[in-house]
């Protein structure tokens, strides 16, 4: 007997006149509650009844969002400035193996279009401050990502050095392999982009996102107006 049958039977039965507890209807709402807790069980299995996480993306305007560091590289010492991601989990439930992964890159043309870049690879961004890959985020909980950075190319008063965008994947100190000539994926020049990116993890639904940077030639000392005009990172 399937459950329609039994429901049936159930509903359109003279026994369900009252007599105590040899009551006959006991049987039938026995069998009803027996299948009920099965679907139950089962429905609570595949997490449809336990919390869930919620993702979001924030590009903050100060540290460590955004911040000036003094980089150090051998006998020589010179500043960077560092843009991250504040990655941020705000549903009720824990997010684990949370990845945050670059999806397309797209750079601004002579025309003023957008259009894809097509030395680019769809990697992992790294976490910040060598934390573990793919963490677990609990609710209310953030951390950081580390995006893109810039190193004073200006050093010894050489204006004539090739400033360059450095996006920070998963491989960051180590760069993919160059592409096509002076080009690399995640080495890039001067130039007005949107990177969209993709957030992931167990218990939460995947979010997509678009950042935009732009990039000029111009070193600013400080960080406020290199923030405001030299490398002006957003969420889109």
């Amino acid at each position: 007997m399937d459950l329609s049958q039994l429901v049936d039977q159930v509903t359109h039965w003279d026994g369900w006149t009252w007599g105590g507890w040899a009551w006959p209807g006991w049987v039938a709402l026995a069998a009803i509650a027996t299948v009920a807790a099965v679907i139950v069980a089962l429905l609570a299995g595949f997490g449809w009844f336990s919390p869930r996480a919620r993702l979001e993306v924030f590009v903050d305007s100060g540290p460590p969002g955004k911040m000036r560091i003094r980089s150090v590289s051998g006998p020589a010492s010179f500043a960077s400035y560092y843009c991250r991601l504040r990655i941020v989990n705000q549903g009720p439930g824990a997010a684990d193996g949370v990845e945050v992964q670059m999806l397309e890159l797209r750079k601004r043309d002579a025309s003023k279009a957008m259009v894809a870049d097509p030395v680019f690879l769809p990697l992992d961004l790294r976490w910040s401050f060598d934390q573990e890959q793919r963490p677990k985020l609990l609710p209310g909980v953030h951390r950081f990502c580390d995006l893109v950075h810039v190193d004073d190319w200006t050093i010894g008063g050489d204006q004539e050095d090739q400033p360059m965008l450095i996006i920070h994947s998963s491989m960051y100190p180590v760069h993919p392999n160059e592409l096509r000539p002076g080009e690399w994926p995640t080495l890039k020049p001067p130039g007005d982009y949107e990177l969209d990116i993709g957030v992931a993890g167990v218990n939460a639904k995947t979010i997509r996102r678009t950042i935009s940077i732009r990039f000029n030639r111009t070193w600013y000392n400080d960080a406020t107006e290199m923030f405001t005009k030299g490398l002006v990172v957003q969420r889109k």
